[in-house]
């Protein structure tokens, strides 16, 4: 009998402290959005002004931030209640005649929002009380310059990831530079060599054809979407390559044939060949998935920690309804940033169609928020 009321005891103090202190014991909330045609009076859905969305960042929390390329709207934040906020509009003061285009996005270790600004050629950070700081770089300047940060320069910045310890990398017209926790803009891969090419080697000695995307692992290596337009018999093919590169600043590449011309073929390490990979982000099992572009055709694949690399076969939900279209049938415009969401399903932006992609374990695809006019 004393073990029963023991018992008792226990778990009826542990129910009163999860009422006392109830936000740590509460599951983090999951976004449960549907088809935005399926409900058209989600008014949350319809204030996502997209245009031409290209970059995407989730934080631990879920909060989703998009970055457009074009309207007024240059960054947003989707909240995991539905909630929409433009966090930078290219109209207001501070913003305006800025170059606040060519955007790209991570989420640092404290939650704060970096932002690689192409249009002006610095790394900001937007901090959780919004404000907007200015990390490296001088706005109008464009060159590849290393040197303390306020003295540093970039050309042409393509991605921003944040490593394990704060640190920045920055993919920059051909090169992999990064910002250092001292303040500091080193090269650490690739050269400015005018013709891109696609070269293995130690740090400055290896090259890099289009550096489209990076991300960190939790080891701090970094892999790199690296690809574009490459002739071949006087034809332009779309091409491209996963490259690793590690601490030390030693490039390999992990998938891709660098003799080949481009091609779309699963295969393990270069037995694959890859289009113009545009967007990237790893899983906390370490398998990376990266979406890709070609002529009339767009796709995400991934690679798991063997170098195999696969295609997703993937299926419309519609009205939350599964239909029977499949992988081979064209329902993406054109793919770019790609993120792993807390709930550990992937979020996908569609520039070429202005929408919002969410894709669980299964390869159904559940397109979360379209323009208002669009039909599925």
């Amino acid at each position: 009998m004393k073990t029963r009321y023991a018992i008792f005891f226990w778990v009826a103090t542990a129910v009163a402290l999860c009422q006392i202190v109830s936000v740590a014991c509460a599951s983090p909330p999951k976004l449960e959005w549907r088809a935005l045609d399926a409900t058209p009076n989600d008014q949350s859905c319809k204030a996502v002004l997209f245009e031409q969305p290209h970059a995407i960042a989730i934080d631990r929390v879920g909060n989703i931030y998009i970055a457009n390329e074009k309207g007024v709207n240059a960054l947003q934040r989707i909240s995991t209640d539905g909630a929409i906020k433009t966090l930078l509009d290219r109209q207001a003061a501070n913003i305006k005649g800025r170059g606040y285009v060519k955007l790209s996005l991570a989420v640092d270790q404290m939650g704060d929002l970096i932002i690689g600004v192409g249009g002006r050629g610095t790394i900001e950070r937007l901090g959780k009380d919004g404000a907007l700081t200015i990390l490296a770089g001088h706005s109008g300047k464009k060159a590849i310059v290393d040197g303390p940060a306020d003295k540093a320069q970039f050309r042409s910045i393509a991605a921003v990831a944040s490593g394990p310890h704060r640190e920045i990398a920055v993919a920059d017209f051909r090169t992999i530079r990064q910002l250092t926790i001292d303040g500091r803009v080193v090269t650490i891969a690739g050269n400015q060599r005018p013709k891109s090419d696609y070269l293995d080697g130690q740090g400055t000695r290896a090259t890099f054809g289009s550096p489209n995307a990076i991300v960190f692992d939790d080891a701090g290596a970094l892999y790199v979407a690296d690809g574009g337009p490459r002739e071949d018999e006087g034809r332009a093919n779309p091409f491209g390559l996963i490259r690793r590169v590690d601490s030390n600043g030693l490039v390999t590449t992990l998938a891709g044939d660098l003799d080949a011309s481009g091609g779309h073929l699963d295969g393990r390490g270069v037995g694959a060949l890859l289009l113009i990979p545009l967007g990237i982000t790893i899983d906390s099992s370490g398998v990376l998935f990266f979406t890709e572009s070609g002529v009339d055709k767009s796709a995400i694949r991934k690679m798991d920690a063997e170098g195999n690399v696969t295609s997703l076969d993937y299926h419309l939900t519609m009205y939350d309804e599964p239909s029977d279209r499949d992988g081979a049938d064209p329902i993406f415009g054109e793919l770019a940033g790609i993120a792993v969401g807390h709930d550990r399903e992937l979020y996908v932006v569609d520039s070429g169609a202005n929408k919002l992609h969410q894709i669980d374990s299964t390869g159904f695809v559940k397109t979360l928020c379209a323009p208002a006019a669009s039909s599925l």
